[in-house]
């Protein structure tokens, strides 16, 4: 992945050299994470090695994911974003066929010489696949530090979409698989000291620091690992957690992915867990909305608006705007801490990236939207058979539930919250591992924001529009996370991050 210009600016002779020398002394293979039991010696998992880096400087994504296939399968990759990879043995597979351990390469198929740089370039490994095109990966330098990190929600298309000349590619290499046990199986519920296997779906299951969906990723273990279940236990996030001993590392996982030795399938209860502490009862789940229901504040007479969508099309969505009094211009969404827009009227091209995002136009429900609103469309269609016909009520929802796709690894969201105080929506986004800075509303065609930790009268404004900090239910709002809660603190030398709220891949970083 290219350095991000802006960083090399900025850093000064002695840093410089200091980076020079701590790449020569660094850059290695990555560190092996223990193989499973019994693991036949020739199959070794790539995700698992790939892991040993995380967090740690390795320098550019695609030198190091060289390494880490070199460590795991004996093969090195050419120097070539495409050849380079059938070089090696490695075929392609489609985008949409892709698991664990596979590369995801983005390049220009015209310009696929190693020595290259560009914008949108960037290298990848697998570590699951959630369907619809998006994929956990682990990767080097998306923040043009050097530094490994896991990605959640990762398109490979849409982010390809975002250039004229990118092409997103996946390669897999012969014999990279999760690793097989011969050990001897047991029959038997999962006992403390005992062993068990993972049992995924075919995924790898996430080893993490703490008990919870909060805790840091650990490992992603593959489909088969053995490990040895150890005496912690604990309820959270609506899972019952196991504390487990696997590849090298202790840390905590969901119990019902993981099954005694020799059973084939899913633990198919978790086991009773006994505590001093009841565990939380879960909330009550927020009622399935009504598509094609716009609420919050449309500007009207012209400029920009948080409003919730419940779901329906592209031009449903201009429909019911219209016939709110607002001539939809443009629309625009979050993905992956960055902003994905569409213009009203546009050729197809000004759209791809929505279209990609959005396939055939069907935006998902309860989705926040940032709107512009023209001038020209302030009044409201009015009169006998005008507009559409007016939809159910949307149910009430529960309050204090944050719902939407919050940029845990740092940027900025468009997400709902169902209402409750602003002292609430900042746990609930902590609880979902993302350290909230600042978060925005919309009032009268503009927008009001609340500052996380500043003084007073820096948030006056928004106490005014909420007093006591109740913020109203269904209510959209732009948030941005801090890079700095989704991560522990970085073991190497690294350079300057991005400055918040910079365009996503302005120097290739996708």
């Amino acid at each position: 992945m290219p350095a991000n210009p802006r960083a090399r600016r900025v850093i000064t002779l002695l840093s410089a050299a200091i980076a020079t020398v701590a790449m020569l002394l660094v850059v290695r293979a990555p560190a092996q994470a223990s193989t499973t039991p019994g693991a036949e010696a020739a199959v070794t998992n790539v995700v698992s090695i790939a892991m040993g880096s995380l967090h740690q400087w390795e320098g550019e994504c695609f030198p190091w994911v060289r390494r880490v296939i070199a460590a795991a399968t004996g093969r090195t990759i050419g120097w070539d974003y495409h050849l380079g990879y059938l070089e090696a043995g490695a075929v392609e597979v489609p985008l949409d066929a892709v698991h664990e351990g596979d590369v995801i390469q983005m390049a220009d198929p015209n310009n696929s010489q190693g020595h290259v740089s560009y914008p949108g370039l960037h290298t990848a490994i697998v570590m699951q696949n959630h369907g619809s095109g998006t994929l956990t990966v682990i990767d080097s330098n998306s923040q043009w530090d050097g530094v490994v990190r896991i990605r959640e929600g990762y398109n490979p298309a849409l982010l390809a979409a975002r250039y004229a000349n990118i092409t997103a590619r996946a390669y897999r290499f012969p014999g990279v698989s999760a690793a097989s046990t011969s050990t001897t199986p047991i029959d038997g519920p999962v006992t403390v000291g005992g062993p068990a296997v993972v049992r995924a779906d075919g995924q790898c299951l996430r080893l993490r620091s703490s008990a919870g969906v909060g805790g840091v990723i650990l490992n992603c273990l593959p489909e088969s690992t053995m490990v040895t279940v150890l005496d912690g236990t604990a309820v959270s996030d609506g899972y019952a957690w196991r504390q487990v001993s696997a590849l090298g590392q202790t840390g905590w996982v969901a119990e019902q992915y993981i099954a005694a030795v020799g059973t084939d399938t899913v633990t198919p209860a978790p086991t009773p867990i006994t505590s001093s502490t009841p565990p939380p009862v879960p909330s009550a789940p927020v009622p399935a909305p009504v598509d094609n229901v716009l609420t919050g504040p449309l500007p009207v007479g012209g400029g920009v608006g948080l409003v919730v969508w419940s779901g329906g099309t592209t031009s449903a969505l201009v429909t019911a705007a219209q016939a709110q009094g607002c001539a939809l211009s443009s629309v625009w969404t979050t993905y992956n801490g960055g902003f994905v827009g569409y213009t009203v009227g546009a050729p197809t091209f000004v759209n791809r990236s929505w279209d990609v995002l959005y396939p055939s136009g069907m935006i998902s429900g309860t989705a926040a939207l940032v709107v512009l609103c023209s001038v020209s469309g302030s009044a409201p269609i009015v009169g006998p058979g005008a507009g559409a016909v007016p939809s159910a009520p949307v149910p009430a929802p529960v309050d204090n539930v944050l719902t939407g796709p919050l940029p845990v690894g740092g940027g900025v969201g468009l997400v709902v919250w169902s209402g409750g105080t602003t002292s609430a929506l900042v746990a609930a986004a902590q609880a979902q591992g993302c350290a909230l800075s600042s978060v925005w509303t919309t009032y009268n065609g503009g927008f009001v924001g609340y500052t996380v930790g500043a003084p007073t009268f820096v948030n006056r404004s928004w106490d005014v529009l909420y007093p006591g900090g109740m913020i109203t239910g269904m209510t959209a709002l732009v948030v941005l996370c801090d890079a700095s809660g989704s991560a522990p603190a970085i073991t190497a030398p690294t350079t300057a991050a991005p400055v918040s709220g910079t365009p996503v891949g302005p120097a290739g970083n996708d």
